[in-house]
C-alpha cells in the first residue's frame, strides 16, 4: 500500500507523470470498486503540473465486463485531461475463490482487447500491464501488437524479449514526497506529443 504522496514535492523531485488507480473489480464478487483515493489524487497530481495515467485493476471474467470497466473510466474522466495511457491491469491472484482462475489465454487476451479498444475509442490511449510472466504466458502477445506494454519486473535491467513502453523497475522505490515505498517507472513514449 503506498502512503500519502506530495504531488509537488513528487514534482520538484523531478517526476514528470503519475499513474493513478480509478477503481478495481473485486477477485471473488465481481463487483466494480472506486479507489477512494483517485479524485483526490488526480486533482493534486493536475495542480501539482503532473501528466497523469489511470489504470484499472480488472478481474473481468467476459468481454462485457471489460466493456464496463473501461465504460466506467470513460463516464470519470475526460480524455482530454488524461495525457498518459488508461491501462488494463490483470494479475493473477492466489486464491481458492479467484473469478479469473479458469480463463484461457485467449479470452484473457480478448477481455483485455474488449477493454482497450473501448476506451481507444473514447479517445485515450490503450495499454496492457502485466509482468514478464503473465505478458508471456497469460496473454497472447501476437494478439496485442498494436497496443502499448506496461511492463512490471524489479531490476536493474529488464528480461523482456519483446518491446515496451513503460516499465515499472521497483516497487520498493524511495523518493521524496512518498512516506513509504513507491512504484517507480520509466516511460520511454512522450504520450504527451501524442
Amino acid at each position: 500500500m503506498i502512503d500519502y504522496v506530495d504531488f509537488i514535492k513528487l514534482k520538484n523531485a523531478g517526476v514528470d507523470y503519475v499513474m493513478l488507480r480509478i477503481a478495481s473489480r473485486g477477485y471473488s464478487t465481481g463487483e466494480i470498486l472506486a479507489d477512494e483515493n483517485f479524485e483526490d489524487n488526480y486533482k493534486r497530481a493536475k495542480d501539482a503540473g503532473l501528466d497523469v495515467g489511470i489504470y484499472f485493476f480488472s478481474q473481468a471474467i467476459t468481454k462485457d465486463e471489460a466493456i464496463e470497466e473501461a465504460n466506467y473510466i470513460i463516464n470519470t474522466v475526460s480524455a482530454n485531461d488524461i495525457k498518459y495511457p488508461v491501462v488494463f491491469y490483470m494479475e493473477e491472484i492466489n486464491s481458492s475463490d479467484v473469478r479469473t482462475k479458469e480463463l484461457n489465454q485467449m479470452l484473457r487476451t480478448n477481455i483485455a482487447i474488449a477493454f482497450m479498444d473501448t476506451v481507444k475509442s473514447a479517445g485515450f490511449t490503450p495499454m496492457i500491464y502485466g509482468n514478464k510472466e503473465y505478458l508471456i504466458k497469460r496473454v497472447s502477445l501476437g494478439s496485442l501488437t498494436s497496443y502499448d506494454i506496461w511492463l512490471g519486473e524489479n531490476g536493474d535491467v529488464p528480461d523482456f524479449p519483446y518491446e515496451f513502453n513503460m516499465w515499472r523497475y521497483t516497487n520498493i522505490g524511495k523518493i521524496d514526497g512518498v512516506a513509504g515505498v513507491a512504484h517507480l517507472n520509466i516511460c520511454f513514449t512522450d504520450y504527451t506529443g501524442r
